[in-house]
């Protein structure tokens, strides 16, 4: 799995590219119509006069089209200066739901840290599925916090229900690594099979370690820490009340 992560991480995502070059075409195309429109005052003259020029490759076209796909590029790989973290006034890519949906923007030195106040600061048990994310660029990746209300809403209550209720239920004594009072139910990477880069959490291979909160994180943030996109979907803490944390794409 980590030799597939590794591999998937070297290769070039081209779907952003064919994206700005759509966006570019579109633009170049909207943009000669409106200079042949000027140019002739009649609006299906100027239609008819923009598909020539786009179809003979104008220069005109040409040149618009490179402009803009060649902006939008670099306003895609150098964000605006206001995305600063709140905390540190760096470069902040990332977001962190704080609950009552409030957004912070912050650098992942500090979204990690404030993750990890608000984790232990929790009082709830908890259950902890491995997040799966280290050396992944996609975005869309979400790491859900779910009560037994959320994943009625994201209908994951027949799939992701019986994994919480059985994991709460396991929770006692104390932590199998410190010794401390537990609170955690956690399943590791090889507690289920995967399909890709996700769990499937009907198919459990192994009963969940019984674990504090401070042993649990040492376990889960490193591949929090390692992803290579940024959460531009917030990474979410616990509220509310017991639930779990679960791997999630859309």
């Amino acid at each position: 799995m980590r030799e597939k992560i590794r591999k998937e991480s070297t290769k070039i995502k081209w779907e952003p590219y064919f994206l700005l070059f759509g966006i570019s075409f579109f633009a170049s195309y909207l943009f000669t119509f409106i200079y042949a429109y000027f140019k002739t005052g009649d609006f299906r003259v100027a239609s008819k006069t923009s598909e020539d020029m786009i179809n003979s490759k104008h220069p005109i076209v040409l040149s618009s089209m490179l402009v803009i796909f060649l902006t939008l590029l670099i306003m895609q790989k150098y964000p605006k200066k206001t995305l600063k973290c709140t905390i540190c006034g760096n470069l902040g890519k990332d977001l962190l739901n704080c609950g009552d949906k409030k957004m912070k923007r912050l650098c992942r030195i500090h979204l990690l840290e404030e993750f990890k106040r608000r984790f232990l600061e929790f009082g709830q048990n908890m259950v902890v599925l491995y997040p799966g994310i280290e050396g992944r660029k996609q975005s869309y990746y979400k790491y859900l916090y779910c009560t037994k209300e959320r994943l009625r809403k994201y209908n994951l209550d027949k799939l992701a229900g019986h994994l919480l209720e059985r994991g709460l239920r396991s929770i006692s004594g104390k932590c199998k690594q410190c010794g401390a009072s537990s609170a955690i139910a956690y399943f590791d990477k090889g507690s289920f099979e995967w399909q890709g880069d996700f769990p499937l959490i009907e198919n459990i291979i192994q009963e969940p370690e019984i674990m504090c909160k401070k042993c649990t994180l040492d376990l889960i943030l490193p591949s929090l820490r390692d992803f290579k996109g940024y959460f531009n979907i917030p990474l979410e803490i616990p509220s509310k009340e017991e639930g779990i944390f679960l791997p999630y794409a859309e």
